[in-house]
């Protein structure tokens, strides 16, 4: 799992192939929903600190949870994009 360095206004998220500077207040809800879910897929839970939200297994606050399914976690944010397209 990734190691999360959080501060009020940015994330940094370390990782052996990539390492994301996002700051998450200036992206709108979806968009902070997304690159969650992104990284989700990838194998990086992260909290949403911003809107108080966990990742779709709450692994980010409960690693035990984490689902290692890879094609599981795709059909699972997949659904969710679905979903919420037209909001």
């Amino acid at each position: 799992m990734a190691r999360r360095i959080s501060t009020l206004n940015a994330k940094l998220i370390f990782d052996h192939d990539f390492i994301i500077y996002l700051n998450m207040e200036d992206l709108t809800y979806h968009e902070r929903v997304f690159i969650q879910g992104l990284l989700w897929v990838k194998g990086k839970s992260f909290h949403n600190d911003i809107d108080g939200e966990c990742c779709p297994d709450f692994s980010c606050c409960e690693p035990s949870l984490f689902e290692k399914d890879k094609t599981r976690r795709k059909k699972i944010i997949n659904e969710w994009v679905n979903k919420n397209k037209s909001s």
